[in-house]
């Protein structure tokens, strides 16, 4: 459709503007305009206030990009009510200085990138997939925070499941007193998994405090497993004891914790009710030797 020039407009028209030095006007800004030379600081200064994100943002968290002022208002106020920190949020598309300062992020949590109706450059996806950053794009702004969120959800169970791997956790079981399968040299019993999980490569703790054996492997219907969760009745292999000295059928004992992981594990808000209320009978029982055991 033709544009037609014309010399004034009313409010809620849309119009095209031709000026000089609007390159690096704001979108969404506003327009201001001046009679006289007067107002002009007075138009400037009403400007910059309005121009101006209204929202605080925090010491860290993520960056956000949008590409007006008004969505981009909206998005970082949308997260924030998620409880979502945002340590930036600018308006335009996403380029390299954007990824290059999330890479610094040592939060893996912070390592993303939101961005509402705006583009990426290709140098900036290349370098976010090579050091490991998260883009989320969108025009919508519920949509955007769904995958946030799915994202985050996705971060912090794999931190959760490789802190597993490196942390004992509690385990409380029983040796099931008609499953004894070879008393010794290793002794197989089967057992139930009362509460935590188990995993070979850890020792056996007595209620009277004495570690006793280690657990070599784990097994159900013939598989070998890396680990037995709460509820599970499985075969397993100990080194080190005899069924009938040490441990005796239907006993109920722990694996024994490093003080160490027991210090992590009672600040760990990820453990289950089951975990918390073992780790304190484990903890009871190992401060009778130590009392400073896991402090």
């Amino acid at each position: 459709e033709k544009l037609v020039n014309i010399k004034e407009v009313s409010a809620a028209a849309g119009i095209r503007l031709l000026a000089d030095g609007i390159e690096d006007a704001l979108p969404g800004g506003p327009i201001k305009v001046y009679r006289t030379s007067e107002d002009l600081e007075r138009v400037k200064q009403t400007i910059v206030e309005e121009a101006t994100l209204r929202i605080k943002l925090d010491r860290e968290g993520i960056v956000v990009k949008a590409d007006t002022l008004g969505s981009l208002e909206a998005l970082v106020f949308e997260l924030k009510e998620n409880g979502i920190k945002v340590k930036r949020a600018n308006i335009g598309d996403i380029t390299k200085r954007d990824i290059l300062e999330v890479i610094t992020e040592t939060n893996i949590l912070n390592r993303v990138i939101v961005g509402f109706n705006v583009k990426v450059t290709d140098e900036a996806v290349e370098i976010a997939k090579n050091e490991n950053v998260k883009i989320i794009l969108g025009d919508v702004i519920y949509r955007i925070e769904e995958e946030l969120s799915e994202w985050i959800d996705n971060v912090k169970k794999n931190i959760e499941e490789q802190k597993r791997l490196t942390l004992i956790y509690p385990c409380k079981f029983k040796i099931l007193p008609d499953y004894i399968f070879r008393t010794s040299k290793p002794a197989i019993v089967g057992i139930r998994i009362l509460g935590g999980c188990l995993r070979p490569g850890t020792r056996v703790l007595r209620p009277d405090g004495a570690v006793v054996g280690i657990i070599k492997s784990i097994q159900s219907k013939g598989r070998s497993l890396n680990i037995a969760h709460e509820g599970d009745e499985v075969a397993i292999a100990i080194e080190g004891v005899t069924i009938g000295r040490q441990l005796k059928p239907g006993d109920e004992v722990y694996i024994d914790i490093p003080s160490s992981h027991a210090k992590v594990l009672m600040n760990d808000p990820n453990l289950t009710p089951t975990e918390k209320e073992i780790l304190e009978e484990i903890a009871r029982i190992k401060r009778h030797r130590d009392p400073f055991w896991g402090l």
